[in-house]
């Protein structure tokens, strides 16, 4: 797998379509169908966002009610 990540901001500023080959072939190279795949989206280097840390402090919160009810 590519170190690589998906920029949703940019992708949502910069729209197109986003068009999967179901035909890709056995021994592919990942990184460049990807870079095809996401377009502007397509990040080899990336801040971390907290929004990951966010969604999961939320979750646990969420359990943590649930078990206590």
């Amino acid at each position: 797998m590519p170190d690589a990540y998906a920029d949703l901001g940019a992708m949502l500023r910069e729209p197109r379509d986003i068009v999967f080959d179901a035909q890709l072939a056995h021994g592919t190279e990942l990184a460049p169908f990807l870079r095809g795949l996401l377009g502007a989206g397509y990040r080899d280097q990336m801040r971390a966002s907290s929004l990951v840390g966010r969604w999961r402090h939320m979750k646990d919160q969420l359990d943590h009610l649930f078990w206590l009810n």
